[in-house]
């Protein structure tokens, strides 16, 4: 072969291994498919770490992206959140209970020791901190106690309802000693009348029985009817407070020289003279209407024909436009507290008589009168000694409820009974300070 050849030979480029070189781009893909594959399920287990983390702490959003990508772990997760909310619910419902009753400083240490706990398992003791922060200003802010009361009750509540805590059932001597009016084993009388229901005396009284004679015949008599009055009377107050809810819904100017200004506008305006500016026809004529409704439901009180000066009195004794504002929310306070002390009466009555009977089974009243006796004793008067509604208008009893109960939602009448007394004796000290 010459040179040239050779050369030629030489020049000529090898044919190329197209199945290698296939075989090294599958490879190459291969890898860099199963690094992203890799990647992606680092960044997946990063996100359940992440979600499962969220979804402990309660997050719902977690919760539902956590079962989208692992739903074996979500249901775990779920679990064991529903767990441990269970056990924070009893728990705290627990704490609430023993803190019920107890005095500032033993409320003070049950939550001190409840944040410990929470911060050890390493929960968040946010609500019982501030829970603490409330108790703590009972000593300087006599309302911190309504307001602890009410978180007590609403949280017992709640854990009853739920299931949580198991509402004990009042035994039938337990309402028999309550319905006496006897709420302290240690009052007077508590322990003789608690023999004697236990012998089967007390309430069990037969009220017309063959040798009850003619003595006890009679009271039974005279006991019925109160209890007839009574329920004739409930009704006519439920009656006569509708009607002074309507009058205090009336947005209508009172005071001297109102009822001249009313008459002046009516002429104007029968006469097509717009007299808005003076008075508003419309609110007048219909507060007069609802305070002659008044006189009417007290008149309806009386026995026998009224009389002129009977009617004239009783329109004296009700709200009318040319009172004072102040004055027309008394004389209605003053009537709406009579009409509630009225109802309560029948709503005591109805209560008694539906939980006593007597050997017969029959239902009985006999005692009423004494059960409703210290069942009053045991409550606030209608109106208070001290207490001022503004400069010199006493407060009533019904109004400060109402205004405790809208403030603090969950709170109890007793809690409430608490408060007044303390407000009053406060009350009471500011005014001899003054006097002083």
């Amino acid at each position: 072969m010459t040179q040239v050849a050779q050369r030629q030979r030489a020049q000529v480029a090898p044919t190329p291994n197209y199945s290698a070189m296939l075989g090294n781009a599958v490879n190459t893909f291969a890898g860099i498919q199963q690094a992203q594959n890799q990647a992606a399920d680092r960044d997946r287990d990063e996100q359940i770490r992440a979600y499962t983390m969220e979804a402990m702490d309660g997050n719902p959003d977690a919760m539902r992206n956590l079962i989208g990508l692992d739903p074996v772990r979500g249901a775990r997760v779920q679990s064991a959140v529903d767990s441990n909310t269970a056990r924070f619910k009893k728990e705290r419902a627990e704490i609430l209970v023993k803190m019920n009753g107890k005095s500032q400083d033993e409320q003070e240490k049950l939550l001190y020791d409840r944040i410990q706990t929470l911060k050890k398992r390493g929960s968040d003791p946010t609500h019982t901190e501030n829970l603490f922060d409330i108790v703590a200003r009972r000593d300087v802010d006599p309302e911190a106690e309504l307001e602890v009361q009410g978180i007590i009750n609403e949280g017992i509540e709640i854990g009853k309802a739920s299931g949580v805590l198991k509402a004990p059932k009042e035994s039938t001597f337990a309402e028999k000693m309550r319905w006496a009016g006897y709420t302290d084993p240690n009052e007077p009388g508590a322990q003789e009348y608690a023999r004697k229901i236990s012998k089967g005396g007390g309430t069990s009284v037969v009220v017309n029985n063959a040798k009850q004679g003619e003595e006890g015949k009679k009271l039974s008599g005279f006991r019925a009817e109160d209890y007839r009055d009574t329920q004739k009377n409930a009704r006519r107050a439920r009656a006569s407070i509708q009607n002074l809810d309507i009058m205090d819904n009336i947005d209508v100017k009172q005071g001297r020289g109102e009822i001249w200004k009313q008459k002046f506008a009516g002429v104007l305006t029968g006469l097509g003279i717009d007299a808005s500016l003076i008075a508003d026809v419309a609110a007048g004529d219909a507060y007069t209407a609802a305070s002659g409704r008044q006189v009417v439901d007290q008149l309806g009180n009386l026995s026998g024909a009224a009389s002129d000066n009977d009617v004239k009195m009783l329109r004296d004794t009700v709200a009318s436009l040319d009172k004072d504002p102040r004055a027309n929310k008394f004389i209605n306070n003053s009537a709406r507290a009579t009409y509630l002390y009225i109802i309560e009466r029948d709503d005591f009555n109805n209560k008694y008589l539906a939980s006593h009977t007597n050997k017969r089974g029959e239902p009985t009243l006999a005692g009423v009168e004494t059960a409703w006796s210290k069942h009053v004793a045991s409550r606030p008067p209608i109106v208070s000694r001290y207490m001022r509604d503004g400069k010199s208008l006493p407060k009533f009893w019904h109004e400060f409820k109402s205004e405790m109960q809208a403030k603090y939602k969950n709170v109890k009448e007793k809690d409430i009974i608490k408060f007044w007394h303390q407000s009053e004796a406060a009350a009471k000290r500011a005014q001899g300070k003054k006097r002083k």
